[in-house]
């Protein structure tokens, strides 16, 4: 339980430390049962998830969680997890130790050729390209890491 309020404590301050007043990602986490939905899509983004799903995790009725997840965190909860499962998939890609079809699988997709196009729409590249593009980007900077990226 003293951990429970200690999380609390620690999320309004940090909340009003940054003025979260604006929908967002920290401004969903200072609604208990939204938190929980948003701790569920991080802690198992490759589940099936559906909103009566995470309704179910929020403790709260589908109408009601869609319209507060909405409100809090400027996006549907699909359309978050959507976002939340492509930054996943695009660390994979740049880090370049995954084979596509592995990435595909653990942003939630069955088919690495769906997942491809899913990804295109969010980043306006393919993976191949995308990963192409971070790798060189970070061989710019001086990252020395950036060479076995591309491998």
């Amino acid at each position: 339980m003293g951990e429970l309020l200690l999380v609390n404590i620690l999320r309004e301050h940090l909340l009003r430390a940054i003025g979260a007043t604006e929908a967002g990602w920290w401004r969903g986490l200072s609604d208990p049962a939204i938190a929980r939905a948003i701790a569920a899509m991080h802690r198992e983004p490759a589940r099936g998830w559906s909103v009566e799903a995470l309704a179910c995790e929020a403790a709260m009725s589908r109408s009601r969680f869609s319209e507060r997840f909405k409100t809090l965190v400027g996006d549907a909860p699909m359309g978050y997890l959507g976002g939340h499962r492509m930054a996943l998939a695009a660390e994979q890609l740049e880090a370049g130790h995954q084979p596509l079809a592995k990435v595909a699988q653990d942003a939630g997709y069955e088919s690495d050729k769906v997942f491809a196009r899913a990804f295109r729409r969010w980043s306006g590249l393919s993976p191949t390209a995308y990963a192409k593009r971070e790798v060189a980007r970070r061989a710019a900077m001086g990252n020395p890491h950036a060479a076995s990226a591309a491998d």
